[in-house]
């Protein structure tokens, strides 16, 4: 998180402009010079401090989604390494690979929420994906709970965030299969 931008960025450009203002009314209105400075500290400090809060809290935000997005990026990095360890001349489909990430928690009503974050990764260094995932979620049965086809584009070497979701059953495994697709040319044609 960048401080000094949270702290002497538009948050105190205001307050300072409000304070200079109330000063400079203070001493045209014939208002002793200390009651005017005093003022306006009061002026610039309030609004400085709640609007300082304010902003704090959006970056902390912002930051917290950061940080999380890097997480799942590492655990997806994590995962791929698991998964291709061994395997030479892999093709470029099997360069791209889905990651759930789970939340269980109880709703109001007390009933279990199976809530998932999907997300891919394109691990070509020179390949754009364009096409449908297909992913299948079984129970812990290996029983087919849901099925989600999906249309994805990834640049080489990116990783996506494609859907949040919620299944009426806990997710214990999946599979998937990735389909190509031309990509979509939105140019128009001319005579």
């Amino acid at each position: 998180m960048d401080w000094i931008k949270i702290l002497f960025g538009w948050s105190f450009y205001v307050p300072l402009t409000l304070a200079i203002v109330a000063f400079v009314g203070l001493v045209i209105g014939k208002y002793s010079r200390a009651s005017a400075i005093g003022t306006s500290i009061i002026i610039f400090f309030i609004p400085y401090l709640f609007l300082s809060v304010i902003v704090s809290i959006w970056h902390f935000s912002e930051w917290e989604e950061e940080k999380a997005d890097q997480r799942v990026h590492a655990n997806l990095d994590d995962a791929y390494e698991e998964r291709v360890e061994g395997y030479d001349n892999l093709t470029n489909l099997q360069k791209l690979m889905p990651y759930t990430v789970s939340y269980t928690y109880k709703d109001d009503g007390g009933d279990m929420v199976y809530e998932y974050d999907l997300y891919a990764g394109n691990f070509n260094s020179s390949y754009d994906f364009y096409g449908q995932l297909k992913i299948t979620y079984f129970s812990d049965q290996e029983k087919v709970i849901d099925i989600h086809v999906y249309d994805v584009e990834m640049d080489a070497g990116g990783k996506t965030f494609i859907k949040n979701f919620k299944l009426d059953d806990e997710m214990h495994t999946y599979s998937w299969s990735w389909r190509e697709t031309e990509p979509i040319n939105f140019e128009e044609e001319t005579n």
